[in-house]
């Protein structure tokens, strides 16, 4: 069904793509059909007859079975067949939508992978939507996180989520202080090694393993980042080591599980991984955030709001990126406490925490100052130190 429109979007492994890009794929912006497709729309076109057509005989069908068999299966037939013919009316309305990319309100961008191609768009802000689906629908909403704030402020979410006296939607926020000793639960360290980042981590995570045998998580902002440290790991680690690596060796979900129940195992993670899982106590000692998560500038979706802020004069770098990155890399920090008698180290591996002109937001997002290491095996052995001494501590 899809053949007409893949052909002319072109094959996902065209040309003489390296391994990178046959692996994760490449994405480019498009802002029209003929950006899409160039002069030729007929691809589209009969794509679109394609759906209508067969909704259209989907329907014809349905509506003979319900006349045969009345009261029976042929009625029963008769309504799967219109929940057929529906979602193929829906696939072309979605790519109509697509093709066309006439709102503004939203960005449209194409990817092509080893999945093959696909057309994706997104709205540029989520608030129109958040105040229609959620916040509107009552006399008043909650919203509770322990990652609302970026720098102490609220109002990088509250834009996000159209809240403001701009949208008529007035709000008030409160901040309640952690009722965990994160202070003495928690050491930090900025490693500042120079060199390359999969080979920094990998030799930063081995020597942490080599001084103290728990779980560690290592948490990477790129596929191929983890690919190549995953690789270097392999040759550096001992050959019994459990050695975890998200999508090579599973989903998140099946590795997270699997983490929880090991000890002394190592896991490699990407994007869901930074959220949403919980490793209480010995099921997560040592945590290992590669690079501050800044998103990718060239992502369609991070250009449309770039543009969006410029043309409002504002800095999309430092009113945009750092405080989402703010809010991720506190996601990310929040993986290691848990609990209040969680014990952790944390290892940032990204040297801007403690040089760049916005560190502070990153460092006012730690519950400890961090310590600046540049040897691996000392930082290793002051964590194991720390550890083997929370250990020994009453519980």
């Amino acid at each position: 069904l899809f053949a007409a429109v893949a052909a002319a979007l072109g094959p996902a492994g065209a040309g003489r793509e390296d391994h990178r890009r046959a692996l994760y794929g490449t994405r480019a912006r498009y802002r029209s059909a003929e950006e899409l497709f160039g002069r030729d729309l007929e691809p589209l076109e009969r794509m679109l007859n394609h759906c209508a057509g067969i909704a259209r005989g989907l329907h014809r069908v349905g509506e003979r079975a319900a006349e045969v068999g009345r009261g029976g299966a042929g009625e029963e037939l008769a309504g799967e067949l219109e929940q057929v013919a529906g979602r193929f009316a829906a696939l072309g309305g979605d790519l109509e939508a697509l093709g066309d990319a006439h709102d503004p309100e939203f960005v449209y961008w194409r990817t092509s992978g080893a999945r093959g191609v696909e057309l994706k768009a997104a709205p540029i802000t989520v608030g129109d939507h958040a105040r229609r689906l959620v916040l509107g629908r009552g006399q008043a909403a909650i919203l509770t996180s322990a990652t609302l704030s970026a720098g102490g402020e609220f109002a990088f979410v509250a834009e996000r989520l159209g809240l403001g006296d701009a949208h008529d939607m007035p709000y008030e926020t409160a901040s309640v202080p952690s009722p965990f000793p994160l202070a003495r639960q928690m050491e930090a360290y900025v490693y500042d090694g120079g060199g390359d980042e999969a080979s920094v981590v990998s030799d930063v995570v081995a020597a942490l393993a080599a001084e103290h045998a728990g779980n560690m998580l290592v948490l990477f902002t790129a596929h191929e980042r983890l690919r190549r440290a995953r690789t270097r790991l392999k040759e550096l680690l001992p050959r019994d080591t459990t050695l975890l690596a998200q999508d090579w060796d599973g989903p998140a979900g099946l590795l997270a599980e699997r983490f929880r129940i090991e000890r002394g195992a190592i896991l490699l993670g990407v994007q869901s991984l930074w959220e949403g899982v919980d490793f209480p106590g010995e099921a997560l000692e040592i945590l290992v955030v590669a690079k501050l998560p800044f998103s990718v500038p060239d992502d369609p979706l991070i250009e449309a709001r770039a543009e969006r802020l410029r043309d409002q004069g504002m800095d999309p770098f430092m009113q945009d990126a750092v405080p989402e990155a703010v809010l991720r890399f506190r996601q990310g920090v929040g993986r290691l406490i848990r609990r209040s008698d969680d014990r952790g180290v944390l290892v940032v591996c990204d040297p801007r925490l403690v040089t760049a002109g916005y560190r502070r937001a990153f460092l006012d997002a730690l519950p400890v100052a961090p310590r600046v290491a540049r040897d691996p095996r000392a930082l290793a052995a002051e964590a194991a130190r720390f550890l083997a001494g929370a250990a020994e501590a009453p519980r």
